[in-house]
């Protein structure tokens, strides 16, 4: 490690100008994504199920022996 960096001195975080950008373009992004509906990410958000084709069964309750 160097001397004087941010691994050793971790408060010194808040001095690095391309972390800060970073955070602060993380949380736009977020920020505007929560605010405007964009039609493209719904898919990102749909519920997906697989289909095992009967590979798998799960066994209904109210048959129970």
């Amino acid at each position: 490690m160097q001397t004087g960096s941010v691994a050793r001195k971790p408060e010194k975080l808040f001095s690095e100008i391309r972390l800060m950008a970073a955070s602060g373009a993380a949380t736009l992004v977020f920020v505007l994504t929560t605010i405007f509906d964009i039609p493209v990410l719904d898919m990102l958000a749909e519920q997906h199920f697989i289909d095992l084709h009967g590979f798998a069964t799960i066994p209904d309750p109210s048959h129970a022996p």
